[in-house]
């Protein structure tokens, strides 16, 4: 039986400690029924995945931002996910928010250009016919029973006022796409999952990513695909969009909350009461930023998200390229 002294029951502690305490700005980021939904998603996302309890708080604090920036839950909707993965630097477990396809299905589909997205994977007992060009079309009739194995998926993008898109991606390329993903090799990663849905999954967020290329993109959907990019392809991911040192975001998260309220809502920059004051040896006491030796802050390191709450109602990213 579980006591208040394990490391598991005093993780879920804190995390709700943290919760509470910044409440009033994660309001300010998304409603106030959405952020609680998403807590108690979060939550028991937690509680349900052993490795995630071994994870830091910082970085599992800091997932709940991102998904209440983002507007994307994770859970039964599986929109996003928060995945543990080891970090290197300081030998820690580290939760990573990865969006899903579907959070960038919904993502893309409030980005104001298109009405829906559809996509599925082609298995080689399956009936598919598709050809690209001006006389594109795209024909897919499941078996029911000995589908054999993936060999192909699809993504249709019904663009509003512009037709559909068409994108087909096989099977060398997803594997190609997988051997330059982080997770290629890790147990936890839905790459290697033993469910064969969250490897159809994998599939149709890959060709949602392809599809993505040519589609205008507003602040959380550029967002999504650069943090899906530094996970999914180190290689192409834009420098500090998740390659930081876990250790020192929880000293910054209660800041960044109110610098992204501020920037939301576009006020002058004063002090407001979103967390209670901790000790000055508290890890939620916030730092002075003092630049050494006149580098940046760690802060620096999150800069974009003060930005992206502003951006977010509609300035558009016309020209990022989406990595595969």
């Amino acid at each position: 039986m579980a006591t208040a002294n394990t490391p598991a029951v005093k993780l879920k502690t804190e995390l709700h400690s943290w919760y509470e305490k910044n409440l009033p700005a994660l309001n300010q980021l998304w409603d106030e029924g959405s952020v609680k939904r998403m807590y108690l998603s979060a939550m028991n996302a937690v509680s349900r995945n052993p490795e995630l309890l071994k994870c830091t708080k910082q970085s599992l604090t800091q997932c709940m931002m991102t998904s209440a920036e983002l507007h994307l839950t994770p859970g039964p909707l599986e929109e996003c996910a928060y995945v543990p993965y080891k970090d290197s630097k300081t030998n820690t477990v580290v939760a990573q928010f990865i969006p899903q396809y579907q959070g960038l299905s919904a993502l893309a589909i409030r980005n104001g250009y298109v009405d829906s997205i559809r996509a599925g994977v082609v298995y080689e007992n399956d009936t598919f016919e598709f050809e690209e060009g001006s006389n594109q079309y795209l024909s897919h009739k499941r078996e029911l029973r000995g589908r054999g194995e993936r060999i192909a998926v699809w993504c249709i993008v019904s663009l509003k006022g512009a037709g559909e898109q068409i994108t087909v991606l096989g099977y060398d390329d997803i594997q190609g796409i997988k051997s330059k993903s982080r997770g290629a090799n890790s147990k936890y990663s839905p790459w290697n999952s033993t469910a064969p849905t969250e490897i159809d999954s994998m599939w149709k967020k890959s060709a949602i990513k392809q599809a993505l290329k040519t589609i205008p993109k507003s602040g959380g959907l550029a967002k999504a695909v650069e943090i899906d990019n530094a996970v999914e392809r180190p290689d192409l991911a834009k420098p500090g969009v998740i390659d930081v040192d876990f250790t020192h975001v929880e000293s910054e998260t209660t800041a960044e909350l109110k610098e992204a309220v501020k920037k939301r809502r576009g006020r002058p920059k004063k002090e407001e009461p979103i967390a209670e004051a901790a000790p000055e040896n508290s890890d939620l006491a916030e730092k002075p930023e003092k630049p050494a030796n006149g580098k940046p802050s760690t802060s620096d390191e999150f800069q974009r998200i003060k930005d992206r709450a502003s951006r977010e109602s509609g300035q558009l990213d016309m020209g990022g390229e989406v990595n595969d």
